[in-house]
């Protein structure tokens, strides 16, 4: 194997170091701890091991060396010294800003709503009701005349 082919092996491990990170923050930031942490951080890892094993099978038909444990290992370390503090601040920015637009949307499009079905709504109720009506008017129960002896 050339040393250019191990520098890019290596490349491609360190930013998969990083990607793993900044999943990890973000399933840190949303994981509540319940009863379902423990599943949930399995999942976590199970997708982890799923990820970098197909990484290694594309990148290097899975050669597992100590450099490739190296570079992921470094990635990792790298992403939690020096980015993991403002990616766990972006996170927070962007899922408080989801909320305020969810919350406006909802204040601004329910009513408008909620009048429109109430508008289309009450007709057709009331012609339910009409139709019902009719129908039991024009067909009215029919006689049990063959009723069982008591």
């Amino acid at each position: 194997m050339s040393l250019l082919t191990q520098a890019i092996i290596f490349a491609v491990m360190l930013a998969t170091g990083l990607a793993l990170g900044l999943w990890f923050d973000l399933f840190r930031f949303i994981n509540c701890r319940g009863r379902w942490a423990p599943f949930l951080d399995l999942l976590l890892w199970a997708a982890a091991t799923c990820a970098v094993f197909v990484v290694l099978m594309n990148v290097n038909y899975l050669e597992l060396r100590f450099y490739v444990f190296l570079s992921l290992t470094l990635g990792l370390l790298l992403y939690f010294k020096l980015f993991s503090r403002h990616v766990l601040h972006l996170y927070r920015f962007l899922f408080t800003f989801i909320l305020r637009v969810a919350k406006f949307l909802r204040r601004l499009l329910v009513p408008p709503l909620g009048v429109a079905a109430w508008l289309v709504d009450g007709p057709v109720e009331l012609a339910m009701a009409l139709a019902a009506r009719a129908a039991a008017a024009l067909f009215p129960d029919p006689k049990q005349d063959n009723l069982p002896p008591v």
